[in-house]
Order: C-alpha cells, then structure tokens, then sequence
C-alpha cells in the first residue's frame, strides 16, 4: 500500500516538535509526547531530516526544496 500519506504525518510531527526553534536544528532524541530528551543537535539527526525532505519533495504535497536548501545551510 501506498504509505506516503503515513510519511507526510510523521514527517510534519517530527518538524512540529522536533526542532529547536531558536536554531532551526532537530533535537537527538525526542519522547513520543514531543518532549525533547536530547537537545543537543548532532549531524546524523540533521542529515535525516534532509534525507526525509528529500524522499517527501514531490510526492504530491508541498514543494520542500527550500527546506532543504535551509537544513543544508545549518549542516
């Protein structure tokens, strides 16, 4: 079955409580109620958030490309 739709959710639940707003960086580590447990913010987290952008970027939804431009400037 097409899981794209399962994608686009836990893509956008991982950006709504999973960065640090202050830096625009994802956390290490965050509980499943959006509490981050780690807030230190490692490449490996980062170059996932890019890899996940870049698997969502036209798959019928939003035009990610400047998301991912910006979380590669961060990196």
């Amino acid at each position: 079955s097409d899981l794209t739709g399962f994608a686009r959710k836990l893509y956008a639940s991982a950006i709504a409580s999973g960065l640090n707003r202050a830096t625009g960086l994802a956390y290490s580590a965050v509980s499943r109620q959006g509490l981050p447990l780690d807030r230190v913010s490692r490449s490996w987290p980062q170059a996932e958030a890019i890899k996940a952008a870049i698997a969502l970027d036209g798959s019928g939804g939003p035009d990610l490309k400047p998301e991912i431009e910006a979380r590669v400037g961060r990196l």
